[in-house]
């Protein structure tokens, strides 16, 4: 399907973890550019996490591959009468059979990691919302505040004028 496609190679575009580490922090003056980021980083940890886990879901094909290979020619070179133990033995001193599984290891620990990342922004989100919703509180206290002060200004007006007219009238 073409869009599947198209998703495929957007999710494959590199990622700049470094700044979406630098970018996880912001500071109260910088709300407004935070909460407007927010979308885009957001997705951006989420295709990191996703680069990661289809990573780890090759190096793990590879690994069995690798496995199933070198267990054969070891079933092959000793016989029937090598046990599964045996084998398992044999292939934990293989250096092909290390390599990868330390790679599939990597692979594991970079998916954990992208996916807290990813959960740090989701964090990140329900912060700033709970930002904006106290800036709004906010304004709008202030807002009462200055509409409360203009109707005593008002109020105080009315009462200048009514004073000054009985005033005026006793004169």
């Amino acid at each position: 399907m073409h869009s599947d496609r198209d998703l495929l190679i957007a999710l494959s575009k590199p990622v700049d973890v470094k700044r979406l580490i630098e970018k996880l922090a912001f500071d109260l003056d910088g709300l407004e550019e935070a909460s407007m980021d927010q979308p885009t980083l957001r997705l951006r940890s989420g295709r990191l996490q996703v680069q990661m886990m289809l990573r780890k879901a090759q190096l793990k094909r590879e690994l069995a591959a690798i496995i199933g290979h070198k267990s054969q020619r070891i079933r092959r070179k000793h016989g029937n009468s090598y046990t599964a133990t045996a084998i398992k033995n044999e292939l934990g001193y293989d250096r092909e059979v290390r390599h990868a599984q330390q790679k599939f290891d990597e692979a594991e620990a970079l998916e954990e990691y992208a996916k807290d990342l990813t959960e740090a922004y989701g964090e990140r989100s329900k912060t700033i919302f709970n930002l904006v919703k106290l800036r709004v509180s906010e304004v709008g206290s202030e807002l009462r505040q200055v509409k409360g002060k203009a109707e005593v200004d008002a109020l105080s007006h009315k009462a200048q004028k009514l004073r000054d007219r009985f005033e005026a009238e006793w004169e």
